[in-house]
């Protein structure tokens, strides 16, 4: 069991702004729980072809992994990659392209080392934009050094090392990733609402989500995680939009008009919070709905992988007639 899940679980006792529709979710476990469900292999397209650097590259690439978006003009970070080829990538998948292109160039061998010495014009190299720049670059930077003094600190020089000493477990009685991932500063999500401490930790889930679907894929060639379900809920902004499309998670009147309007909620609000807290609590929900339906009719269970990608999907694929996503300028998503 994942303890940061149950401690968000138990973080919100009174909700302001937005509630889960109970029934709903159960109906949409029913809809979906005998579907065959996909596990992404993060290759092709802007990802690295081999396999011998990626948990050095997916560290990096997810300690940043945050903002995409120019609220002002409503314009996402784009990047052409290859050099000069005409495709151009947006957001999340601009950022992987950036750093692909710099493995390519030997810009970026990603150590502890060179992550913590490393100059910004190095960065701004890295992340050259196509037309619209990266918002919040100097938060990046500063993320990026903190990996390297974060790793050294606990005596690796590299992501891979510190999958390597944790043994490919997520949770292990402090000695998990996520257990160290949790302590990072260039990897640390935990916001407070009165007494109540939630650790999202979205950045550090997602890297081990990522990593696992690469290593399903790699034919043995990288270790597994021993652990996989102990991997939480994605709490971003895609996730909460598919949610209430669907009519899983409810927005209050004043939160909707906020959210459907395009304005930007401030980070730490309370509305914010509640979002994320009740995206957490849904989706492990959600997850355990399916599971025990696929259980009762002998069909093997599936985890947050493959789950977090039917959303992430349902938000992509039907971006145009869903509402709008919330709006927050933040380094946690």
């Amino acid at each position: 069991m994942n303890p940061y899940v149950e401690q968000i679980e138990r973080g919100i006792t009174e909700y302001k702004f937005c509630s889960l529709n109970i029934a709903r979710l159960e109906q949409y476990a029913e809809q979906i729980a005998r579907e065959k469900f996909i596990v992404p292999t993060w290759r092709g397209g802007c990802f690295p072809k081999a396999d011998d650097d990626i948990i050095n590259y997916f560290g990096a690439v997810n300690a940043i992994n945050f903002c995409f978006t120019d609220f002002s003009t409503g314009k996402s970070f784009d990047v052409e990659y290859p050099d000069g080829s005409g495709q151009i990538w947006y957001g999340s998948m601009a950022l992987a392209a950036a750093f692909t292109q710099a493995l390519h160039e030997h810009r970026a061998p990603l150590n502890a080392e060179f992550l913590r010495t490393f100059s910004s014009q190095t960065l701004k190299q890295v992340l050259r934009n196509y037309t619209t720049p990266i918002p919040m670059f100097s938060e990046r930077y500063t993320l990026l050094r903190a990996l390297g003094r974060d790793l050294i600190g606990v005596g690796v020089n590299s992501i891979k090392q510190l999958f390597e000493k944790c043994n490919y477990w997520v949770i292990n009685y402090g000695e998990g990733i996520l257990d160290y991932l949790s302590k990072f500063v260039s990897y640390s999500d935990t916001q407070t609402l009165g007494e109540a401490q939630m650790p999202f930790l979205k950045r550090a889930q997602l890297l081990l989500l990522v990593y696992q679907g690469r290593a399903l894929s790699s034919g043995g060639m990288l270790k597994i995680l021993k652990d996989p379900m102990n991997i939480g809920p994605i709490a971003d902004y895609r996730v909460p939009q598919a949610l209430r499309a669907l009519g899983i998670l409810e927005y209050q009147t004043s939160l909707a008009e906020i959210v459907d309007s395009g304005n930007v909620i401030a980070k730490n609000d309370r509305m914010e919070i509640e979002i994320r807290e009740q995206t957490v609590c849904a989706m492990k929900m959600l997850l355990d709905a399916v599971n025990w339906i696929r259980f009762r009719h002998s069909i093997p269970q599936i985890t947050m992988l493959e789950l977090d990608y039917k959303m992430w999907l349902c938000a992509r694929r039907n971006k145009d007639r869903l509402l709008p996503h919330h709006r927050v300028y933040t380094a946690s998503y």
